[in-house]
C-alpha cells in the first residue's frame, strides 16, 4: 500500500532549493516561482543553494558531503 504525505495547506512553509546548476537562470526565476507557491497561500522560503552564486554549485564539495 503507498504511503502518501499529508496534503499541503495555506501558510504552510516549504523550501525552495536548487540541486544543480545553481543560479543558471538566474534569482528571478526562483522569486517567480515563490510568487506561484504563495499564490497557492503557502509560505516558501530560499534554501542556501539558490542564493549563491551562479555555477555548478554553490558549496563545496565537504560542504555537500556533509
Amino acid at each position: 500500500m503507498p504511503l502518501f504525505p499529508p496534503r499541503l495547506r495555506p501558510n504552510d512553509r516549504v523550501a525552495v532549493f536548487a540541486t544543480a546548476g545553481t543560479g543558471r537562470f538566474g534569482q528571478e526565476v526562483a522569486k517567480d516561482g515563490m510568487r506561484f507557491l504563495e499564490h497557492f497561500g503557502l509560505k516558501p522560503f530560499l534554501g542556501q543553494s539558490v542564493v549563491g552564486k551562479p555555477g555548478y554549485s554553490v558549496r563545496s564539495r565537504q560542504e555537500r558531503a556533509d
